[in-house]
């Protein structure tokens, strides 16, 4: 099996003695109930009733809200974890809100995963879904614009995108490799083919096979 989400979760979960997740945007629950940790947080407005029901204990807990509400009535000042996933609203000032809110909960040496950062049409990384009737098209939404952002305002986070399963960002509280620019203004004006031909230097974009490497020099350290 190549590189996917859950992958990228597990092995950034691996480099923790304790396993702190959270995931903003479960669904159905099928990416957070695989995911292996000691203390596991899911939140999502609609989540399937069946695993809010199951949320017994302070190990593993699911929040029937957005993630707004969840940061600003349950999340605790010293509520911190190791990996955060965000596969939330997949609209570009909700997911930067987002990853803005999930940094002030995150671990000193901890990882925020992005899915959807790369759509390949114009149709799939449209703000807005809107799909004829029956269609299962996979959306991505202009996540990506997020990312452009942390990288034109944020110099104190490394961030980069991982090309698979429609594109993986991983940020974290580290020197970045390169910064971008780009002013809010650019950034809401950019458009799907604007993307198109800067995928590598919009997102930093680098191949799975980079994640390795990655993980090895930080373990160094």
């Amino acid at each position: 099996m190549g590189m996917d989400r859950k992958a990228i979760i597990h092995m950034l979960l691996n480099t923790y003695s304790h396993r702190r997740y959270l995931e903003i945007g479960i669904s159905k629950g099928k990416n957070f109930t695989s995911i292996e940790a000691e203390h596991k947080i899911g939140i999502d407005p609609s989540p399937p009733p069946e695993l809010v029901e199951q949320s017994l204990n302070d190990e593993c807990k699911y929040f029937d809200m957005t993630s707004d509400d969840y940061f600003n009535t349950v999340a605790n000042t010293d509520d911190f974890f190791d990996v955060i996933f965000i596969d939330g609203l997949h609209v570009y000032e909700q997911v930067y809100r987002d990853i803005v809110n999930s940094l002030n909960h995150l671990s000193t040496d901890g990882y925020i995963v992005v899915h959807d950062c790369k759509p390949t049409t114009e149709l799939m990384g449209s703000p807005s879904r809107t799909d004829p009737k029956g269609s299962q098209r996979a959306w991505t939404g202009d996540v990506w614009k997020a990312i452009v952002r942390l990288r034109s305002f944020h110099s104190d986070l490394l961030v980069f995108t991982l090309d698979c399963d429609y594109g993986c960002a991983i940020v974290a509280k580290r020197t970045p490799q390169s910064l971008l620019q780009y002013s809010l203004e650019e950034i809401e004006a950019m458009s799907f083919k604007d993307l198109e031909s800067n995928y590598d230097s919009y997102l930093n974009l680098k191949q799975p096979s980079y994640f390795d490497e990655f993980l090895a020099t930080f373990r160094k350290e």
